[in-house]
């Protein structure tokens, strides 16, 4: 039967009063949002998600601005005297009509829960068990007698929400950049695979064309600034007696990701036995130069990473990448969410490097994750580093400070397809247990 009213109580986290809402698709839905100015931003956020999502439903927000009295939320007897005055006669109003008046009790406070609980003699109440994937939402029957009474669950699972209606829960203006043109291309996901299986086994000619194309659009970027660069090899390779021997490799690669873009004539990146030419650091070229390099850069293992995910049957409608939360950060720039993943009411944030930014610690890396997590509500934070970045990071000597760094601050490192599964179905255990102070061998200096 219909839900003709469902009443829920605001709390910091309201993602649960989504997934029941949009489960349960009920008539009329009622926000209770006690006083503050951080609970009334919540209950207009979740009211103008379940608006746009629910369009047959009704949804009201009954607090202090809306009823003229205010609600504390903390005191037992105040809150039961609230809402006699202000919900329960609209509750009588449904009952005497025929309908089904519910409310869910996982939100709000303690003093709420047991006001709202005793408040009615609710056809429902519903509870969802936060942090357990598997759990289905509890039902009882509150009759006003001494014991609840168990009933079948209003439905068996919840519907898991859409990453970005979960980032709109914090921030209204949270939107997904325009991806990448590059991962349309047929061949690319191919490419990429073949990218990471190559630099799992450090193929030397690989290495040597990724460090040059590093140098010219990061550490030297100023000084490349024209559309079209042209090079000679032994101007581009840094080790060049080294990687002379693997040139013919080395021209293999640069084919395959020119060929990424090869709607131009030449394509843009090229190479003979003589030069190689590739995109350049203008800003105000087209954006297919930009496109392309953002893809040899990194952007390839986030195309992979979804790849993977999709492939152990993670719906693809459960990710959501480069997710901009809208808020600048203390540069004045918008940083973007690689990954934010939502699977069976667990919610991911997971950052990717193919290799370590120019120009920052790790330290900053593990910085940047924590601070966007608290973007996106409650979100298990976790770093994806490919084997470039994990071996630059070794090389630095940095790699055990920096899992040190990563444990204490809950971020968890991820190294293979297989840990990236497990984080994302909730699993805690990704890495043994260790005594303080102690690293994983893939960590160790």
């Amino acid at each position: 039967m219909t839900t003709s009213i469902y009443v829920y109580a605001i709390s910091e986290f309201t993602l649960p009063a989504l997934e029941a809402c949009l489960s349960l698709r009920p008539e009329h839905i009622v926000l209770i949002a006690s006083d503050g100015a951080d609970f009334a931003r919540q209950a207009l956020q979740l009211q103008g998600r379940l608006q746009e999502r629910l369009s047959g439903s009704r949804v009201e927000i009954l607090s202090s601005a809306s009823t003229g009295q205010s609600l504390g939320g903390d005191d037992i007897i105040a809150n039961q005297a609230w809402l006699a005055a202000h919900l329960v006669p609209r509750l009588q109003e449904v009952t005497r009509q025929g309908g089904v008046c519910a409310a869910n009790l996982t939100g709000g406070t303690k003093a709420m829960a047991l006001a709202l609980a005793a408040c009615h003699d609710w056809q429902r109440l519903d509870y969802q068990p936060l942090g357990n994937k598997n759990t289905p939402m509890q039902s009882v029957r509150a009759s006003q007698q001494p014991r609840y009474q168990a009933q079948p669950s209003a439905v068996p699972h919840l519907h898991d929400a859409r990453p970005l209606d979960i980032a709109r829960l914090h921030n209204e203006n949270a939107r997904v950049s325009t991806p990448n043109r590059v991962r349309q291309y047929p061949h690319a996901l191919e490419l990429a695979q073949r990218i990471w299986d190559a630099q799992q086994a450090q193929q030397p000619a690989l290495q040597a064309l990724f460090a040059g194309l590093e140098r010219i659009w990061a550490h030297e970027r100023e000084q490349h600034q024209q559309a079209s660069i042209t090079l000679a090899w032994s101007q581009f390779l840094a080790d060049g007696s080294h990687a002379q021997a693997h040139l013919d490799d080395i021209r293999a690669w640069v084919a395959a990701l020119g060929s990424l873009h090869a709607s131009t004539t030449p394509p843009l990146l090229h190479a003979d036995a003589q030069c190689i030419t590739l995109p350049g650091n203008d800003p105000g070229k087209s954006k297919a130069h930009k496109h392309l390099r953002d893809w040899i850069s990194g952007d390839w293992l986030e195309q992979l990473v979804q790849h993977w995910l999709v492939q152990q049957d993670i719906p693809a409608t459960a990710m959501e990448s480069n997710l901009i939360g809208a808020e600048e950060d203390a540069s004045g720039s918008q940083r973007e969410a690689d990954l934010l993943v939502h699977h069976r009411h667990v919610t991911s944030l997971i950052e990717i490097k193919a290799g370590l930014p120019p120009n920052k610690t790790p330290g900053e890396l593990e910085n940047q994750l924590s601070s966007l997590g608290s973007r996106f509500g409650k979100t298990r934070k976790a770093l994806f580093l490919g084997p470039e970045a994990l071996r630059a990071m070794r090389a630095q000597r940095r790699s055990e400070d920096f899992w040190l760094r990563c444990r204490a601050n809950q971020v968890t490192l991820l190294l293979t397809p297989e840990q990236l599964y497990r984080f994302v179905q909730g699993d805690n255990k990704i890495w043994p247990d260790l005594k303080r102070g102690h690293v994983p061998p893939e960590f160790a200096r």
